[in-house]
């Protein structure tokens, strides 16, 4: 019957930075440097959502429509950030900084003012220089601290206008709770230590770089339940929870092979995190929503469901009925991220560097996804393979079966290998360049995403997950990544 939509959205911000640097030496070996600054920071946001519906023929102006509706939005936040800094260097072995950052924040509680952000850190160049099988080392650690702003209305009680009507009489204006702030809430909080340790090795062929983190965050804002009786305002954010991430990353780069005619390289990065909330504020229960419980001891945002204990194939029919599954209670399923990750880099120059082969290969592992695709499809839609193939496994059978009554039996191992990128690069003698009249040129093919192997997981593609302010991560709908390929060709005149 016709319909138009006017959707506008005006964004502003405005920066403005002021900064001071004294540099000088304060005796022949030791070295100073003093900064000093303050940064403003405004982002205004404004939109206005429009819509008229039952429109006569050709006409398409708003304001024809027999029903209309109209939304404004508005954000203004504004952030006013001091900071001095002092860097000392010793013999230019020894360097030492340390700083203080104070934010100010209009998303900030009534209650709250001001955060301040401390750092220190320390590298100390113990080796350099050195040839043969050990060339240098470097030892590092830091200590600093972080922030985590609210969004802008979070902190705020205020209404929001609703029109109503009463017995069919004309629509009157009126309002309702839109959100019920928490005069007290502050920023999120993290510090953090960090220390590692930098090698080169075989006449710098080989480094190697190794950083052990503790992170931990204390007043974490997390979406509270709110009871029933505030109505529409069913969460409110507060600070109400600690958090730890540990982890270790390692990094390794080297040259294989070094000579005219071959280059081989290759970069190696590992790494391991532990992501666990280590309190909730007293008095305060585990914290739920769709598909996640947030509960000390376990990872933030972890996958709860109600699980597929066991079943058995009670009459040897082949098939799994109904009666012959037993559910579970809720139960943790995994990390919705990665908890260890594992990535290849490597080129080949060949021909003095003429031609050169790239490849980036990516490992993930150590979390789950939820399956919701293959859920709906045999839980709710009833038309998957294994409710009707007697081929099926009786596992699979079996979560086809308990899928409405349990979520859980499609949590499933998200862990995974993909080729995310392989490149030829090609480059012509600069002869047949200026056959075409060009300095020089290449050709470079490249393809992404050209192999992904699963280890469990029966949808289309692990990565790709549904992410909600509610909810855990879930693969439900996404489109695979697509398989790309892309040809370049590069001239210089």
């Amino acid at each position: 019957q016709g319909k138009r939509m006017f959707n506008r959205y005006i964004d502003t911000r405005y920066t403005l930075d002021l900064n001071a640097t004294a540099q000088f030496r304060l005796t022949n070996s030791i070295a100073s440097k003093t900064s000093v600054g303050a940064q403003f920071n405004r982002d205004k946001l404004f939109g206005v959502l429009a819509q008229a519906d039952i429109l006569s023929f050709g006409i398409i102006s708003l304001s024809a429509g027999a029903q209309k509706t109209l939304t404004e939005a508005t954000n203004d936040v504004i952030t006013l950030g001091t900071y001095v800094e002092q860097q000392f260097g010793l013999n230019d072995r020894l360097f030492l900084t340390g700083a203080l950052r104070v934010d100010e924040n209009s998303a900030f509680g009534a209650e709250f003012r001001s955060a301040a952000y401390p750092k220190v850190s320390a590298s100390f160049v113990a080796l350099e220089g050195l040839s043969g099988f050990l060339n240098s080392v470097r030892f590092r650690g830091a200590y600093g601290a972080t922030g985590q702003s609210p969004r802008p209305l979070d902190a705020l009680t205020y209404q929001s206008p609703i029109a109503a009507s009463i017995f069919g009489a004309a629509s009157l204006p009126g309002v309702t709770l839109g959100g019920l702030g928490d005069p007290a809430l502050k920023p999120e909080r993290s510090r953090e230590i960090e220390t590692g340790v930098d090698i080169g090795l075989l006449d710098s062929r080989l480094n190697l770089e190794i950083t052990f983190y503790d992170k931990k965050t204390t007043d974490a804002m997390v979406l509270r339940t709110q009871p029933f009786s505030f109505g529409d305002v069913g969460v409110r954010l507060e600070n109400v929870g600690i958090v730890s991430n540990k982890g270790l990353e390692v990094s390794v780069n080297t040259r294989l092979i070094d000579s005219r005619s071959v280059a081989w390289d290759l970069q190696l990065e590992a790494a391991g995190n532990k992501n666990r909330l280590v309190e909730l504020a007293e008095g305060v229960p585990p914290i739920a929503g769709f598909g996640f419980k947030n509960t000390p001891g376990y990872p933030m945002f972890g996958l709860w469901w109600p699980s597929l204990e066991s079943w058995s194939d009670a009459n040897n029919d082949g098939a799994i009925d109904p009666t012959e599954v037993v559910i579970g209670p809720d139960t943790f399923h995994g990390s919705t991220v990665p908890t260890r990750t594992l990535s290849a880099n490597t080129s080949v120059a060949l021909f003095n560097n003429r031609l050169r082969i790239g490849a980036q290969l990516d490992y993930r592992g150590g979390f789950v996804s939820h399956n919701v695709n293959g859920l709906f499809q045999c839980a709710f839609q009833v038309n998957c393979r294994e409710l009707h193939d007697p081929n099926a496994t009786l596992a699979e059978q079996a979560a086809a079966v308990a899928g409405a009554r349990a979520f859980g039996a499609y949590a499933q191992n998200a862990e995974h290998i993909r080729l995310r990128e392989a490149s030829v690069t090609y480059t012509v003698s600069n002869t047949l360049a200026r056959t075409i009249g060009a300095k020089t040129a290449n050709v470079t093919l490249t393809g992404r995403n050209l192999w992904l192997k699963k280890y469990g997981f029966t949808s289309w593609d692990p990565e790709n997950v549904t992410q909600s302010n509610d909810a855990a991560n879930y693969n439900f709908s996404a489109q695979a990544q697509p398989l790309i390929g892309i040809l370049r060709v590069n001239l210089t005149f």
